[in-house]
């Protein structure tokens, strides 16, 4: 098990430092909004306005211009040009609880103003934090995982996973998050240790900081119900709460939810977000018919982009590399790995029903959470900033814009990759591999991932 964390640790690193140099300041989806969202954290001044002007890379220029190219005068410049920012004007005057979307990459931003660098070098600094926080959180959560470790590491070291963890996007922090959330509800399930107050505050703590960069993914938290409830036991004071007492009294606890539900819903009834899930439901029909037609207009786009489309879906891989990467994954969940020093556990039906039941819910979310993005710009509320779109979104109505609307826009790949695992994880396996064989297969597929997903990021940004 050492071993594979090691080789995870090592191939992320490597081919994340690659990808933070490779693909360019800016390019990577909405990094400038992303450094924005930072200074709002934590109440700079002008920290946003300062690194754009200190680092002039003409991303505007390239983004979505195939035949433009970095221009590297400009790069060298900036990565020697020496700082001219005001620390004070950079530097935290505050924290904001939101800044557990961009924590990582607020350290290292921070540090690289406190140390005086380069502009350039400063937003560096935070491409290398966040890189760092996803592989240290990724190895915990491999090395809690119970079953098929195999499949988390391949997801984990997936293309987009790499380019998002070298970036300044809150994606470096959410989707590592949302493998740890599951792989240590697995691990509750599969571990002999009854489960005490400690570990629902672990839970109910990474909960909460999904919550705060997306709470769509909460829905995740669903998986909790494979947990035997006999495992339950909680101390509080000379209290002590089992599962066996839950079990006695669980019509009156599933009432006590359904009305603390409801009473959420009412007192959040002016959110956007409740809203917008309440106006899905009561129009379920058509709900599911733009879902479908979302399928039809941009399913190839988002299918690709979980795998192979780098910077602005500019840098796009072949299809042939697409379809090797899925075959990978699919035969690495599907694997009945033999020779293994360490045992496996196994779900069994109910599990993978509730898995199933769990990715279902967040699926949903995650896709209507779009429709407000498809209004902003369909409808016309997009007046280039985040005020004007909330005050768009809050005056909306919700019922009326999903049938104003033909297809739900701005879906991305990589918002459904924390979902692959609850996918994977309960398909049948099938197959019958040597863990020698499946080994060398692993490692071969990422040197050969990272060698031509760098050609192609090379090939786009930097071969004149």
């Amino acid at each position: 098990m050492k071993l594979k964390i090691r080789f995870f640790c090592i191939v992320a690193l490597i081919w994340g430092m690659l990808y933070a140099f490779l693909i360019p300041l800016w390019q990577v989806p909405d990094e400038i909004k992303h450094i924005k969202m930072i200074e709002q954290e934590i109440k700079s001044s002008n920290l946003a306005e300062t690194m754009l002007e200190e680092a002039p890379l003409e991303e505007h220029r390239v983004r979505w211009n195939l035949e433009e190219r970095i221009d590297v005068r400009l790069l060298k410049d900036a990565m020697m040009k020496k700082a001219e920012y005001q620390k004070a004007d950079c530097l935290p005057r505050g924290i904001s609880i939101r800044i557990v979307r961009h924590f990582p990459a607020t350290i290292g931003i921070s540090l690289g103003v406190m140390f005086g660098m380069p502009a350039y070098w400063v937003l560096m600094m935070g491409r290398f934090f966040s890189l760092a926080f996803y592989i240290a959180v990724c190895a915990v959560s491999l090395w809690l995982m119970p079953l098929n470790k195999e499949l988390f590491e391949a997801i984990m070291l997936l293309p987009i996973c790499i380019q998002e963890a070298a970036s300044l996007s809150y994606d470096a922090v959410l989707m590592p998050l949302c493998f740890l959330l599951v792989a240590y509800l697995l691990y509750l399930k599969f571990s002999t240790l009854n489960i005490g107050l400690h570990n629902l505050l672990v839970i109910i703590g990474i909960i909460f900081c999904i919550g705060v960069i997306k709470p769509p993914y909460i829905a995740l938290a669903g998986a909790f119900l494979t947990i035997p409830m006999q495992k339950i036991h909680i101390k509080v004071g000379k209290y002590v709460i089992t599962g066996e007492s839950m079990m006695k009294l669980k019509w009156v606890i599933c009432a006590v939810v359904a009305v603390a539900v409801i009473v959420c819903v009412y007192l959040g009834r002016d959110n956007q977000w409740v809203r917008l899930v309440m106006a899905t439901l009561t129009n379920l029909p058509r709900t599911i018919w733009l879902i479908g037609r979302t399928g039809k207009v941009w399913g190839e786009h988002i299918f690709e982009s979980m795998i192979g489309k780098f910077g602005y879906f500019d840098a796009r891989t072949a299809t042939w590399f697409i379809s090797i990467v899925t075959a990978f994954v699919l035969i690495t969940a599907m694997a009945d790995i033999k020779g293994k020093k360490e045992s496996e556990e196994s779900l069994s039906i109910k599990d993978r029903i509730i898995m199933y039941i769990t990715l279902g819910g967040c699926f949903y979310l995650v896709t209507i959470s779009m429709i407000s993005f498809s209004v902003g710009y369909d409808v016309g509320f997009s007046v280039g900033n985040d005020a004007g779109f909330s005050a768009g979104y809050n005056s909306y109505d919700w019922n009326e814009s999903l049938y104003e609307i033909i297809a739900i826009d701005g879906l991305q790949g990589r918002y459904y990759i924390p979902m692959l695992l609850l996918f994977l994880l309960p398909l049948p396996k099938i197959l019958k591999v040597k863990e020698r064989d499946y080994n060398v297969m692993a490692v071969g597929m990422s040197i050969f991932a990272c060698i031509y997903t760098c050609s192609v990021i090379w090939e786009r940004y930097w071969l004149v």
